[in-house]
Parts: C-alpha cells; sequence; structure tokens
C-alpha cells in the first residue's frame, strides 16, 4: 500500500558522528532528542558493525553467534537500563516539593537502609563526600550514600508521587501511555 506521507530524517550527521566517537571502544548506547519536538538528533549502540562488512552469510552467522561483544544488538531500543544518577535530579526534586531540601546526613563510607541487607557507597567504595552534608554538596558529588538515604526519608509514595508528576515510570493500563515496557517498580 502507498503512503501518503512525507518523512524527515532529524538525525544530526555532527552530533552523530560525536555520539559514534565518544562511544568508541565501550559497550553502551546514546539517544539524544530534541525535548521540544521530540525529534531523534543521534541515536548509537555500540559495539556495532557495518553493512558493507557483511556481505556474506559467513561473516553475518560469525556477527550472531558473537555472544560477548552482541554487535547485533540495539543497546539503544532493545535493552533495559535503570536510571542510575540521573535520578537523583528526581530525588533532588521529590525533597523540594515536600519541603525536605534542607535534610543533612554524616557519613563515612555507606549507608544500610533498613530491610536491605546490603551497604550503598558511592562510586569510589566509600563516600565521595564525607561528614555532615546537604542536598546540594549530595548532588555536585553525585553522593549514592545521600540520595539512598533521602529515599527512605521521603518513601516510595512521594518519590512515586514525583515521578508520575514528570512522566517518569511504568503505567498499569493499556490505555495508551508508555507504548514500552511497563516496569511498574522502576521509580522505587
Amino acid at each position: 500500500q502507498k503512503l501518503n506521507k512525507d518523512y524527515t530524517l532529524t538525525i544530526d550527521r555532527d552530533l552523530q558522528q560525536t555520539v559514534v566517537d565518544q562511544l568508541k571502544g565501550n559497550h553502551g548506547a546514546v539517544v539524544m532528542f530534541n525535548p521540544q519536538t521530540g525529534d531523534v538528533l543521534a541515536m548509537y549502540s555500540n559495539p556495532s558493525y557495518s553493512l558493507k562488512d557483511v556481505q556474506d552469510a559467513a561473516t553475518w552467522i560469525k556477527l550472531e553467534n558473537d555472544r560477548k561483544e552482541k554487535p547485533l544488538l540495539n543497546r539503544a531500543l532493545n535493552e533495559y537500563y535503570v536510571p542510575g544518577s540521573t535520578f537523583k535530579t528526581v530525588m533532588m526534586y521529590t525533597a523540594f516539593r515536600n519541603n525536605m531540601q534542607d535534610t543533612r546526613f554524616t557519613t563515612s563510607g555507606g549507608f544500610s537502609p533498613p530491610g536491605c541487607g546490603r551497604t550503598i557507597t558511592d562510586d569510589n567504595g566509600g563516600c565521595e563526600a564525607c561528614g555532615n552534608i546537604g542536598i546540594d554538596v549530595a548532588y555536585q558529588k553525585s553522593s549514592n550514600i545521600y540520595f539512598s538515604f533521602m529515599g527512605t526519608q521521603l518513601g516510595g509514595q512521594k518519590i512515586h508521587d514525583t515521578a508520575k508528576l514528570l512522566g517518569i515510570g511504568a503505567y498499569d493500563s493499556l490505555s495508551g501511555e508508555g507504548q514500552g515496557r511497563r516496569e511498574p517498580e522502576i521509580w522505587n
């Protein structure tokens, strides 16, 4: 059936090349959008492959069987990633929405949330910002310790409400929201 619609490629060639260069030698994916229009400006998954390199069946089979590198896997579209440190912005906003932005926490190396069974540390295995810190230093240093503590103080419902307000999260209904994978506890 002939389509009567025009399509426009929105990929920015220079931005796309920058993304390719930045991911060289690393596993991962980058997707960049124009937030005002939703246009995809760059999308890349690495390791990757070139169509010119797979002109024969043997090369294709070799790529398909590479379980370590998985070059045929589009990590941008077909992998699931936890939000990581990007969610600290949501946590900070939740704290401000609930007048808890002045909450301080003293740490010397980790935080063990009640019932968790493991100690949460910062990237270095200790604490990036030790001592009595506030939300400003915790955000600047991207402190897992502080924001884990803050999460226990805020509670799941407040975090959920803020995430939902921001359009983040999964949806329990099939009414059209969140056409992708549904992960009802992703914000938690």
